[in-house]
C-alpha cells in the first residue's frame, strides 16, 4: 500500500497530528475516572448524536471540496477514494473525538454533583453585580421564535466554526499549521469542559425556569415570564413529534 495513505504505517502514525495524542490521553484519564468511580455513573441518555452529525458535515464538506478529484478517481481508481476518506478522517480524528467527550460531560457533572455543587446562584450574583440586572431576564423583551431558532443554530455550530479554518489549512496542505491550530482548539475546549466539571452550572434557563407548580424554588431567584419557542411547523411536529427545530435539537441534547 502506498506509504502516503497507509494510516497504519508506524512512521506516519508517530508523526501524526499531536492533537490525537492529547485527546487520547485526556480520554484515557476520563475513562480511568469512570472505572474507579463506576457506581457513580449513570449512562442513561448517552448518545453519539453530536459526533455523527459533525462527522457527516465533515464528509460532505470534504467531498464537495474535492469533487473534481473524486470524479477522476471514480473513473480510474475507485480504491483511492476510500484511502482519501480514511486519510481525511484520520487527520480530523481529534476534532471528531472531542465531540464524544463534549456530549458526555454530563456524566461527570452528575457523578460528582455532591463534591462540586452547582454554581448557578453564584454566577447569578456576579451577573447582577456586573450588569445591574439578570441579562437573560432583561432580554426576554426581545424574545421571538425566529431569534430562538437563530441563536440555537449559532450554538449548534460552535463546534463547526473552527472546522472551516481547519478545512482551509488542510486543503492548502499546510499540515504543520493545521496541526497547531487543531491542538490550540482542542486544548481550549478541554480546558472549558474541565472547568464545567469542577465549576458546574445548569445555566439561566434551568435556574430561572418556573417549576411545575408555577412557583420559584428560591425567593431570591427570578423566573422567566415565558418559555422559549421556536418557529413551529405542522409537518415537523407530524414527523418528529416536535413543533420546531429548536425543540427538536434541545430535546435531543437534554432527553
Amino acid at each position: 500500500m502506498n506509504k502516503k495513505w497507509n494510516v497504519f504505517n508506524r512512521e506516519w502514525f508517530l508523526n501524526a497530528n499531536p492533537s490525537l495524542w492529547f485527546v487520547l490521553t485526556y480520554a484515557a484519564v476520563m475513562s480511568l475516572i469512570i472505572f474507579v468511580f463506576w457506581n457513580r455513573f449513570n449512562f442513561e441518555g448517552s448518545s453519539l448524536f453530536t459526533f455523527i452529525w459533525t462527522y457527516l458535515v465533515l464528509l460532505v464538506a470534504h467531498t464537495l471540496l474535492n469533487s473534481k478529484r473524486y470524479l477522476i478517481l471514480w473513473k480510474h481508481n475507485k480504491h483511492d477514494i476510500i484511502k482519501s476518506y480514511l486519510h481525511a478522517s484520520y487527520q480530523y480524528a481529534p476534532y471528531l473525538l472531542i465531540t464524544i467527550v463534549y456530549e458526555h460531560i454530563f456524566l461527570y457533572r452528575d457523578a460528582f454533583s455532591q463534591e462540586f455543587k452547582l454554581m448557578d446562584l453564584t454566577f447569578m450574583q456576579w451577573d447582577a453585580a456586573l450588569f445591574g440586572v439578570q441579562p437573560t431576564i432583561w432580554l426576554e423583551k426581545f424574545l421571538h421564535p425566529a431569534a430562538v431558532e437563530f441563536f440555537m443554530f449559532a450554538y449548534v455550530l460552535f463546534i463547526v466554526y473552527p472546522y472551516f479554518y481547519l478545512v482551509y489549512l488542510y486543503q492548502k496542505n499546510k499540515l504543520p499549521v493545521f496541526h497547531k491550530a487543531m491542538l490550540a482548539q482542542i486544548i481550549s475546549l478541554f480546558v472549558a469542559l474541565s472547568c464545567f466539571i469542577i465549576l458546574p452550572a445548569m445555566g439561566p434557563r434551568a435556574t430561572f425556569e418556573i417549576n411545575k407548580q408555577g412557583q420559584q424554588s428560591n425567593s431570591e431567584v427570578p423566573v422567566y415570564s415565558q418559555s422559549l419557542k421556536g418557529i413551529e411547523f405542522d409537518f415537523l411536529e407530524e414527523w418528529t413529534g416536535k413543533p420546531s427545530l429548536f425543540q427538536l435539537q434541545y430535546d435531543m441534547w437534554n432527553q
